[in-house]
């Protein structure tokens, strides 16, 4: 689980002054276009920046640790050897001698996926290679690289329900995500006492949030809300652009 402290007095404020200076009976209208503004803000700091850059970080990460290898030699190396090389000299295929060390052999691909959690770490969840490299047989990793691509964008789809309930932009790489219960959105904005709305981002990846970020985002919609109520004071514009 991941803890943020973040200091929403400023927003607070401009937000209970914006409703007080346009109505109350504006409440629900303000609420829902600051927070539309702000979820559409949330989902585009949330890396990636976009869909290539996801698949080509995906493509990258598993590299470093895994490594497809012709499956005939694979087979070869694993019944010579076992399933662990610590150390030891080979020859390539022009005869060459060459020092091989600290590769597990696996001839049925069936351990990237563990090997692949073991190696990510930190919030980010990115990898960080300690010990061996996997060598498994080329269309297993490449098969297996494919299908983690396809899990590009779940961080920002935390934010799926909370876009949809307010009619925030949501890119087509998000939207194809079902979260579920992982995503949340809580409606309240026509609670005459306490109008509100509480948007929950549980995805696995979450991690990769920059919540540096998330304090300049709700001060910066705080500075939208005091300069739009000059503009209205002082322009007669509408209430919302």
């Amino acid at each position: 689980m991941i803890f943020a402290k973040i200091d929403t007095s400023k927003f607070d404020r401009a937000l209970d002054n914006y409703i007080r200076k346009t109505g109350p009976e504006k409440a629900a209208q303000v609420i829902s276009f600051q927070a539309r503004k702000l979820v559409e803000r949330m989902i585009a700091m949330t890396p990636p920046r976009s869909l290539a850059q996801g698949q080509t970080r995906v493509e990258k990460d598993i590299r470093k640790i895994i490594a497809g290898k012709e499956d005939g030699h694979l087979r070869f190396l694993y019944a010579k050897f076992g399933p662990r090389i610590q150390s030891q000299v080979l020859k390539n295929k022009k005869g060459e001698d060459y020092l091989l060390q600290n590769v597990t052999l696996d001839p049925s691909g069936a351990t990237m996926r563990d090997h692949h959690a073991r190696q990510r770490t930190g919030s980010r969840r990115r990898v960080k290679r300690k010990g061996d490299k996997l060598w498994v047989p080329y269309g297993k990793l490449e098969s297996y690289i494919a299908q983690r691509k396809k899990n590009v964008g779940m961080a920002r789809a935390g934010f799926l329900r909370a876009a949809q309930g307010l009619g925030a932009k949501v890119p087509a790489w998000v939207s194809r995500h079902n979260l579920g219960g992982m995503s949340g959105f809580d409606d309240n904005r026509l609670d005459r006492e306490h109008p509100s709305v509480t948007i929950t981002n549980a995805a696995p990846s979450i991690g990769s949030f920059p919540f540096d970020r998330l304090q300049s985002a709700l001060n910066s919609r705080a500075r939208d809300m005091q300069k739009h109520l000059q503009m209205i004071v002082q322009k007669g514009t509408t209430l919302f652009k």
